[in-house]
């Protein structure tokens, strides 16, 4: 309910400005050129291109996480990212606390609260990227309204075109993480789980999927980039 107040208020301030930021505009071009041309005719197709956008935006944002959504379906169905975590859980919970000696005189309790950590890192992980993904989603799609505003001006015309670059990166995570499900799950990793004992295996698989979780928008970043 609030994001969507902010986003109609943001609206409204944008219908507010508009007029000031075209005159402005118009006023900058006739600066640059002033017989007149091309320039003038430029701004109000300026104006006219951002008031749409503005118009289509919730159905342009749908349409971009309606794409990705699908394409992360098709990778992974079944959700294995999810899965391979709460799997992740439940064998944390069957941690052994014998304190018998292991190997260079460690003990289950030792390697047992390892792995722990190690489940926590990860558990960590997965809430911060799941967050940090509403969140820009969220900010991004508030902002829109005033972001599109600078698409009247020529100089400034790229961050209008970094918010959807933005949203469609922020999109593809799901993306990220339906490769790595499908990875692991192809790995037959989450045998792994169903194994008893195993410590340094579990905290080392437990590390990668973290690792990975957090590295993602990098990784869009980089390819979208």
């Amino acid at each position: 309910t609030l994001i969507r107040d902010l986003h109609l208020e943001f609206q409204r301030i944008y219908y507010l400005i508009l007029p000031v930021f075209f005159c402005l505009s118009v006023v900058l071009a006739w600066v640059k050129n002033p017989a007149g041309g091309p320039d003038f005719f430029d701004v109000i197709k300026r104006a006219v291109i951002s008031t749409l956008l503005l118009v289509a935006f919730q159905d342009i944002a749908e349409g971009i996480v309606g794409i990705a959504d699908g394409i992360a379906e098709l990778i992974d169905k079944q959700g294995s990212l999810n899965t391979f975590v709460r799997m992740a859980g439940e064998k944390a919970q069957s941690y052994s606390v014998s304190t018998n000696p292991l190997l260079l005189q460690f003990n289950d309790l030792i390697i047992a609260g390892l792995s722990f950590c190690s489940y926590l890192f990860l558990y960590l992980a997965r809430y911060i990227t799941i967050a940090m993904y509403h969140f820009f989603w969220l900010f991004l799609s508030v902002s829109a309204p005033l972001v599109l505003l600078f698409n009247l001006f020529p100089g400034t015309s790229s961050i209008t075109k970094n918010l959807f670059k933005g949203m469609v990166e922020v999109a593809s995570w799901k993306i990220v993480w339906a490769i790595l499900a499908a990875m692991l799950k192809a790995l037959a990793f989450g045998n792994i789980y169903a194994t008893e004992g195993s410590y340094v295996t579990l905290m080392i698989m437990n590390f990668v999927i973290a690792i990975a979780m957090l590295m993602t928008p990098s990784v869009v970043k980089s390819l979208v980039g």
